[in-house]
């Protein structure tokens, strides 16, 4: 899904809007970094081997007229989405695969972010992430199908991925927002390893 050149206009000025662009790092305290530790990821985690991106979808059409599977994105979510590929882009950040809930809204999320972050992989759309509970989104992130790939963005739903981060970096607060990041590295080898004692938190943020 390619993004339209007047989102990807409006969505690049308001990198520059301090009123528009806000660290919020409400996951709390603790190891969460502040905002001039954003540059260069690899910067920031050094020995770190395996890095996390824990996005929720971005905002989605009522489900008043459809399945709650088949929602789509709105105009504003679509411009939202395009702001955090742009958000990731800027600050350094490829990961080598993407995976997404197959339902509509979060797909879609994927593929803008995608576009605009230039990855040629496909994203690689798994219906187990749709429904899945906070023990099965670990046990998915565990398969060995996932080992192809060091950095891994996932976009999935709530209350799922705020749990997850709870689960992993002992972060409490407030839900992920629609069209947010949340920023995991884990120092081990292999994606089967994965464990809270391991998870290094980086970053909350909700660009736009």
């Amino acid at each position: 899904m390619a993004v339209p050149a007047s989102i990807q206009v409006s969505i690049v000025k308001s990198f520059f809007d301090p009123a528009i662009i806000k660290v919020r790092p409400q996951f709390g305290t603790g190891r969460c970094h502040s905002k001039k530790t954003y540059g260069k990821l690899s910067q920031i985690i050094g020995e770190i081997v395996k890095s996390l991106y824990l996005v929720r979808h971005a905002d989605a059409e009522s489900p008043r007229f459809g399945s709650d599977f088949e929602r789509k994105l709105t105009t504003y979510g679509e411009q939202r989405a395009a702001a955090l590929g742009y958000f990731l882009q800027k600050r350094g950040i490829s990961p080598q695969l993407v995976i997404s809930s197959d339902a509509i809204r979060a797909a879609m999320t994927a593929q803008i972010i995608a576009d605009v972050l230039q990855i040629a992989q496909p994203v690689k759309l798994e219906n187990k992430i749709y429904n899945a509970s906070e023990s099965q989104l670990l046990d998915y992130l565990m398969m060995a199908e996932v080992e192809v790939a060091d950095s891994i963005l996932l976009v999935g739903h709530n209350p799922t991925l705020s749990q997850f981060v709870y689960s992993q970096a002992g972060k409490p607060g407030r839900s992920m927002q629609t069209a947010s990041v949340v920023g995991l590295t884990y120092n081990i080898g292999n994606w089967s390893e994965i464990s809270a004692e391991q998870c290094q938190f980086l970053f909350y943020e909700s660009p736009a």
